[in-house]
């Protein structure tokens, strides 16, 4: 979306001013220098943050899943969800 709507210039020029970004998941893969397991001409990079990611190193989304967790703080049973 970013280089089809022309923000990759934009972006780059707004982090090289000191700018705030923040990163989790799929903007921390965009914000990175590199991205191991990248598919052949995938996603463009911004290139803004000195890492090198590694997309989907536990596995893609499609595996996550929700599952009960027993909790010790108040004796329950909750359900958590545990995103891949």
């Amino acid at each position: 979306i970013a280089e089809e709507w022309k923000l990759i210039e934009p972006l780059r020029k707004w982090v090289s001013e000191s700018r705030p970004v923040f990163g989790t998941c799929a903007g921390m893969i965009f914000l990175s220098k590199e991205a191991k397991n990248q598919k052949k001409n995938g996603q463009k990079l911004l290139g803004v943050l000195d890492v090198v990611v590694d997309r989907n190193h536990f596995g893609r989304q499609k595996f996550s899943f929700e599952g009960k967790v027993a909790s010790t703080l108040d004796n329950k049973e909750h359900t958590g969800v545990f995103i891949r």
